[in-house]
């Protein structure tokens, strides 16, 4: 029953979202004249997550993580070879370019 109505509540505030950022970028300042349109987004983020929380769990295989850390490895080494202008903080993003894909999987399951 409740997964029914978050849902709806979730698809109806993105939807709106949408709807507000693309009004704001036809005619700008139109919707954040009147109220800040995140504020849907916010909703939006919500009711997702509980929406997400009473889905039930499909448990997957491990090899799912393998072309994550492939792709991460590559990712991490793009960054540092061309992350030269960041300087000290070459290593933190090759880390975190590192750990997105995996960590991205681990929350999609």
């Amino acid at each position: 029953m409740y997964q029914r109505l978050l849902r709806t509540a979730f698809y109806t505030s993105l939807m709106t979202y949408v709807l507000l950022l693309v009004l704001e970028y036809k005619s700008p300042g139109f919707v954040s004249f009147v109220f800040s349109p995140h504020l849907v987004l916010l909703l939006a983020v919500i009711f997702g997550t509980l929406y997400a929380s009473t889905k039930p769990v499909v448990t997957r295989r491990q090899w799912y993580y393998v072309p994550a850390l492939v792709i991460g490895l590559v990712l991490a080494a793009i960054v540092w070879r061309e992350g030269t202008m960041f300087g000290e903080f070459r290593l933190l993003l090759s880390l975190g370019c590192l750990l997105l894909p995996v960590w991205t999987v681990s929350f999609v399951k």
